[in-house]
């Protein structure tokens, strides 16, 4: 039995990011993705993942983040805050780094945390790996 990893990205993000690595206190992140948006390259997948199996997204159109503090830490920073993916709000901390005007972090999700696909599913890991690019112009 073989394991597979599938790669994907979001491709639709609206919302407002203030950072300033002198003043935590006035940053914050604001962001939303368009669940929709999800493309693995694959046509037949990504319409599965927006089914109601998955992401929903016709009744759940968006995954949004939106920090509550961000700190400082040995390797760069870390935002604390809400995650909200298919209708369900969760407290998640974000380690990142701020360089050359691109932040970049990750995470890692229990995406049946969220009722993101089957639970009873043995062909579906339960572990999702976000990883988070966005260059600010």
């Amino acid at each position: 039995m073989a394991f597979n990893t599938v790669e994907g990205t979001f491709t639709d993000m609206i919302g407002t990011v203030k950072f300033s690595e002198e003043d935590f206190s006035n940053s914050y992140f604001n962001v939303c993705i368009a669940a929709k948006s999800v493309n693995t390259e694959n046509d037949t997948r990504d319409e599965h993942l927006r089914t109601e199996d998955f992401f929903h997204v016709e009744k759940y159109p968006n995954i949004c983040f939106k920090s509550s503090s961000i700190k400082k830490t040995a390797n760069g920073y870390t935002a604390i805050g809400k995650l909200t993916m298919h209708g369900i709000t969760k407290e998640v901390n974000i380690p990142f780094t701020f360089i050359s005007n691109t932040f970049s972090g990750s995470l890692t999700l229990d995406r049946t945390d969220y009722n993101v696909g089957s639970d009873r599913s043995f062909m579906i890991g339960k572990e999702a790996k976000l990883e988070i690019i966005c260059v600010i112009n």
